[in-house]
């Protein structure tokens, strides 16, 4: 992908995620995206065919930039690693600023059990949330910074009819780039 349509794709991204702040899932329409993207509806129809394509191309960029804030959790020892990658996680930097963005991205996750696609992604990501968690716990218990109190349980399947989708797509981490926004059981303890 050239870096021109790379930038041409993260502003269609960023339009998509001022618009979903502004209109909410429900009343948003491939107009609203234009209209934010500064072009035509034609415009974005040359990119995606329909809203649900689009708000899928959407999930797998907040996705993929999620991935990419976490991927290295600041800390000296896994303790801090875990602790890091929960606040990236969990804690909105702005709950304010961030409230529009979580009622869009929860009617999104309301989708989830009538559009198989968004349930798929949210599933992955879930997995992955609980898949690094395990990994840092497990870290810490052998670096001694975590006190491990017994063998973890398997890892549980989410339920296919339902999402149960943990990570908050309006944390600070799940949010796009400040650029979008601008332009518009437990089995160790930590100690």
């Amino acid at each position: 992908m050239s870096s021109e349509s790379t930038e041409e794709s993260d502003d269609i991204m960023c339009a998509t995620y001022r618009a979903l702040c502004r209109h909410g899932y429900a009343d948003l329409t491939m107009q609203d995206i234009a209209d934010e993207w500064n072009k035509s509806k034609a415009a974005l129809h040359y990119h995606y065919d329909t809203k649900q394509g689009l708000l899928l191309s959407f999930l797998d960029y907040l996705f993929d930039q999620y991935r990419r804030r976490v991927a290295d959790p600041s800390g000296d020892d896994a303790r801090e690693r875990l602790l890091s990658f929960l606040d990236a996680s969990l804690a909105p930097s702005d709950r304010d600023a961030s409230r529009e963005f979580q009622t869009a991205a929860l009617e999104i996750k309301a989708q989830a059990p009538y559009e198989g696609a968004f349930r798929d992604r949210l599933v992955e990501l879930d997995e992955f949330v609980r898949r690094r968690v395990r990994e840092l716990v497990a870290a810490g218990v052998e670096d001694g910074s975590i006190r491990g109190t017994s063998t973890p349980p398997p890892p549980r399947r989410p339920s296919s009819r339902s999402s149960t989708a943990h990570t908050p797509a309006g944390s600070r981490s799940a949010r796009p780039s400040t650029r979008c926004a601008s332009r518009s059981t437990s089995t160790s303890r930590i100690d």
